[in-house]
């Protein structure tokens, strides 16, 4: 009874870190700051989720286990909530990069999102994945982290496989960070109006309101190009 228990409370904790995650999508372009607070929020409603759910992992960070370490007690039960802890976190970093001390948040991020991926490369229609490529793309090949150009467009190109193309998020990503930093407005604006004139109910047999957000976030790329270019 007290695992079903746990099993249930995990599950809704998983769940409210992924609305905190599709949310700050939905309104950094606009409030950049707000999306940080829901993405702080995010993180921790999934950090919870997984000390509910593995009690080795919890044990872990009570005796003060950096997460890069700890990650190896996550198992592929553990799939949504990491996977979401770990999405809100490197989004968060990735709005905050003038903050040097926010790099081991990043190195937290990066553990569990490779975890994700180590249990499952295609869940969550390839996000982890496209975690990865945002993060690449934002950190120079010379950090420990790995970053540049080339991991970006590999990590991308993995997350797109994920869907066949199909989840717009990934190429709209793409070309936010990878793009810009590659300064190819020609790609950029490829990759916007894909997902602009995508038919977004093609993902996971109708999860439209996901393209949705992508394809409004690509508008709001090509409307604001400007900024990057």
């Amino acid at each position: 009874m007290v695992l079903r228990i746990n099993s249930v409370t995990c599950n809704l904790l998983a769940t409210t870190s992924f609305l905190y995650c599709a949310y700050g999508l939905f309104v950094e372009d606009e409030n950049n700051e707000y999306a940080i607070s829901l993405y702080k929020v995010g993180t921790e409603y999934g950090m919870r989720a997984l000390k509910v759910n593995n009690s080795k992992f919890r044990k872990a960070m009570e005796d003060g286990m950096l997460v890069p370490d700890a990650a190896k007690y996550l198992t592929k039960d553990d799939m949504k909530a990491l996977t979401w802890a770990g999405l809100n976190l490197a989004k968060r970093c990735t709005l905050q990069l003038d903050r040097m001390e926010l790099i081991t948040d990043l190195q937290d991020a990066v553990a569990l999102i490779k975890r994700s991926i180590e249990f499952d490369p295609k869940y969550a229609w390839g996000a982890p994945w496209m975690a990865m490529g945002i993060v690449y793309a934002v950190i120079p090949p010379y950090c420990d982290l790995g970053g540049g150009a080339e991991p970006s467009r590999n990590a991308f190109a993995s997350g797109n496989k994920a869907r066949n193309g199909e989840f717009g998020v990934c190429d709209m990503f793409a070309a936010r960070y990878l793009a810009t930093l590659l300064k190819d407005e020609r790609w950029y604006d490829e990759l916007n109006n894909r997902v602009i004139e995508m038919d977004p109910c093609k993902l996971d047999g109708g999860q439209c309101v996901v393209n949705e957000l992508a394809k409004q976030k690509a508008r709001y790329n090509m409307e604001h190009k400007e900024r990057w270019f």
